[in-house]
């Protein structure tokens, strides 16, 4: 079975509970999502996101390692040496660092919903009513 090296700042008291194809080799770390960048997703403030570490991909839900810290987003390659850092919420701008400034440490294979539930039932039913809303204008 795998390894989790590492929470950051994951709850102590959350039991993670490794994918069932993991080899001994593999290594995963957790970590807490800090803000709503990835709401309009399944992801929220709170949850706590295990990546697989060196498992990258050419798309989806990746952790990297910046010069000013560690993000879980959509790294694009945007061509001349640079590559930004995608959110899936508009309210939240893509970080641009050239490529030889990150590290992609690997990509996210399960999430685990953490934070104050009632804030996420609220940002789930307060996009349910605006998508209505817009339908029927």
């Amino acid at each position: 079975m795998g390894t989790l090296h590492a929470m950051f700042p994951a709850s102590p008291e959350l039991t993670i509970y490794l994918p069932l194809d993991t080899s001994q080799d593999d290594e995963f770390e957790a970590i807490t999502i800090p803000d709503d960048s990835l709401s309009r997703g399944t992801i929220y403030q709170g949850d706590v996101v295990v990546i697989k570490r060196e498992f990258i991909q050419p798309s989806g839900l990746h952790a990297v390692l910046t010069p000013i810290g560690k993000y879980v987003g959509f790294p694009k390659d945007k061509g001349n040496g640079f590559i930004s850092i995608e959110c899936n919420d508009d309210d939240y701008e893509s970080e641009i660092f050239r490529r030889d400034e990150v590290e992609i440490l690997g990509r996210v294979v399960q999430v685990y919903p953490g934070g104050d539930m009632s804030q996420r039932w609220e940002l789930i039913r307060s996009e349910r009513v605006a998508a209505r809303t817009a339908k029927a204008k």
